[in-house]
């Protein structure tokens, strides 16, 4: 009796290979996503710091770019999860009815799906793996002047492996959580008695209008200069609200306009009665979406072209003191190096950072702007690059920022849980204004291990009073004398020169790893901001990528799982005498219309934030302008290819379907 009991149930799960297949399919693919991600992340910490990843930095790596990614992959698991369940349940009920034992039923579908965890798993694993060779060849021949051959190591595949437990067990805890509160019952309708509008959805609408303002306003705000995690969440957040409840209240109003309602009834009937089954899709397309352009598109075109040699208008800008005049004059002489003097003296501000300070009046000299400041007040000039602008400011954008006139030591920090300034810091200065120009150069220094904040810090000019320069110039430790140079010849020479020299005599900077001296080489930073920069572009355009494809399974698995339904339709249209025109247009309609939605939700949203988001850069007209027509091309040319796919799609589909049609 077990043994013919056990052949029915493997019966009926034969009978749904295809279901079943597919879902391990969709799993392959989002594991692969996961191992993907994280192999592209570990090769990256290779090329920039010659080790193998540790688990601590390709959690950093992953968190940076695939966070959200992660989240929309595991919801759409649980979609897809539930639209299997939903086609097994009658399978379930059966051998309820057969009289199989509830221990017996739990072990057969257990079984079921151990076997989609293990599939998904295994497959994505070594789906992920080949991706990750070839992506692997990639960068080697991108980077060949910096590695020759890139280590992964084991770390991608434990890191892989976790994320997978968690993703699974989230969408089976989900999955099993939903199907107590709402029924099996309402997973075999598919929702369809769910879709009547309210007084509420009309609310929903209203609240998803708020969450967009909520979304355009954390763009310019703190949240949205520290990154663009936040203002992406709440941007995914309105694509859902939008999504389930902007179409359940047009749906609703298209009811009672009789004359339009009949016209599209035929390929809109689905969407009435599987609401949510479209819906889901559509929002989580929207998410991808909105993730690709406003999340990974500005950052690539920040980092375009890959060389900027602009961003350093000197050879040499070395932190030196008055007392090495002598040794520069030298230089002058013998290497007719081309010298200025720029009196400064060294500020620490509260956000792990070093930069120079300098008096009004020198400020007026090198600019010719002159800037009207009291006792107390300081005028801030970011040495931002155009991926920096827009982006938070001196002590995490504060107008009263903590500040310590003099070079940064250990002993002016509080080591805690996290390293924090000290009582040598103050508050008393306010900030006045504030401009974007680069004067010395695009400084940036990586801040030293043991403060716990892995992060880029900037060095600005700050501008004070020439009285309050005069006073605190006094007192000030470190450097006092800022030297911009211009090599015209023996450049390597000039350089040796100096770094020799002020390995004895100048200040060491506390938050350079390589325990430099406030020496700007033009040539090696601009190599290594090259190498950010292809750094950068490179995960950028694998990100988008990984996403883009994503978004095209998503929708083609969606056309495939509706198949059955779009066929039986087609017979009912053939069998109505429609004509074949109509037919087509009609089951066109119907198999785009998700797309569409999605499409529609994410480019709008997403489109609108970019455009807070470059106008809030203040960029100069010319970069205002690429960047515009950049996302432009962008947005069309991925409404177009998923457009041209999807229709393809459904080509295929009534082909398909005609082709059977006829043979029967």
């Amino acid at each position: 009796m077990k043994s013919m009991l056990k052949k029915i149930f493997f019966k009926l799960l034969e009978e749904r290979k295809k279901d079943y297949i597919r879902v391990i399919l969709s799993g392959i693919f989002c594991i692969s996503v996961v191992f993907f991600s994280t192999s592209v992340g570990s090769s990256l910490v290779y090329i920039s710091t010659g080790r193998r990843a540790t688990m601590t930095e390709l959690v950093m790596e992953v968190e940076k770019n695939f966070i959200l990614p992660y989240v929309l992959l595991i919801f759409l698991m649980i979609l897809i999860i539930l639209g299997y369940i939903r086609k097994r349940s009658g399978d379930y009920a059966m051998l309820n009815i057969l009289g199989i034992k509830k221990k017996h039923r739990y072990m057969y579908i257990g079984c079921e799906y151990l076997g989609i965890i293990l599939g998904s798993i295994a497959g994505g694993v070594i789906l992920g793996i080949l991706e990750a060779m070839i992506v692997k060849k990639i960068l080697e021949n991108i980077f060949q002047n910096y590695v020759s051959n890139i280590y992964l190591g084991i770390s991608p595949l434990i890191l892989t492996l976790i994320i997978s437990v968690i993703m699974f067990g989230i969408g089976f805890a989900f999955c099993d959580q939903y199907i107590a509160c709402i029924g099996i019952d309402h997973i075999i309708s598919g929702g369809s008695n769910h879709n009547r509008a309210s007084k509420n959805t009309l609310l929903f609408c209203l609240i998803g209008v708020a969450v967009f303002i909520l979304t355009l306003v954390s763009i310019v705000t703190y949240w949205g200069q520290i990154g663009y995690t936040i203002p992406t969440a709440l941007g995914i957040i309105t694509a859902v609200i939008f999504t389930l409840f902007g179409c359940r209240l047009y749906l609703e109003k298209l009811r009672k306009r009789k004359n339009k309602y009949y016209k599209k009834i035929l390929w809109l009937d689905n969407w009435y009665d599987q609401f949510f089954s479209h819906a889901n899709i559509s929002y989580i397309v929207s998410a991808f979406l909105i993730v690709i352009l406003f999340g990974f598109n500005i950052v690539l075109v920040d980092n375009l072209p890959v060389r900027q040699p602009e961003n350093y208008p000197y050879d040499i800008v070395w932190g030196a003191n008055t007392k090495d005049k002598a040794f520069i004059e030298k230089l002058k002489e013998k290497y007719n190096v081309q010298t200025e003097f720029i009196p400064s003296i060294r500020v620490t501000s509260g956000n792990c950072a070093e930069h120079t300070g300098i008096s009004a009046t020198e400020y007026k000299r090198l600019t010719g702007k002159q800037v009207h400041l009291k006792n107390d007040e300081i005028y801030v000039v970011y040495q931002w690059d155009r991926s920096e602008y827009g982006t938070i400011g001196l002590d995490f954008g504060k107008l009263k920022p903590r500040l310590y006139t003099g070079c940064a030591t250990a002993d002016i920090w509080i080591y805690t849980a996290r390293t924090l300034p000290g009582n040598k810091f103050t508050r008393k200065y306010t900030i006045k204004g504030n401009d974007r120009r680069i004067i010395t150069g695009n400084f940036k220094t990586r801040v030293l291990s043991t403060s716990n904040m892995n992060t880029d810090v900037f060095e600005d000019i700050i501008v004070f009073s020439d009285h309050e320069y005069d006073k605190i110039s006094q007192k000030a430790k470190g450097s006092n004398l800022t030297v911009v140079m211009n090599v015209p010849q023996n450049y390597d020479v000039v350089v040796n020169k100096i770094t020799n020299y002020a390995a004895k005599h100048s200040q060491i900077n506390f938050f350079d790893y390589h325990d430099g001296n406030l020496i700007y080489d033009k040539k090696q930073c601009t190599i290594e901001d090259q190498e950010n920069r292809m750094l950068n572009v490179s995960a950028m355009l694998i990100d988008m990528l990984v996403l883009f494809i994503s978004i095209i399974f998503i929708l083609l698995e969606k056309i495939s799982s509706d198949y059955e339904a779009l066929e039986w339709k087609y017979l009912f249209y053939y069998r109505t005498g429609m004509p074949e025109k109509k037919r087509r247009e009609s089951i066109y309609k119907e198999i785009t219309m998700t797309s569409k939605v999605a499409l529609i939700t994410g480019i709008f949203i997403a489109a609108v934030m970019i455009l807070v988001k470059i106008l809030y850069k203040k960029m100069p007209v010319y970069w205002t302008k690429i960047y515009l027509a950049e996302v432009a091309v962008m947005i069309i040319g991925v409404t177009a290819f998923i457009m041209i796919i999807v229709r393809i799609a459904a080509w295929r589909s009534f082909k398909h379907s005609e082709r059977r049609n006829k043979d029967e």
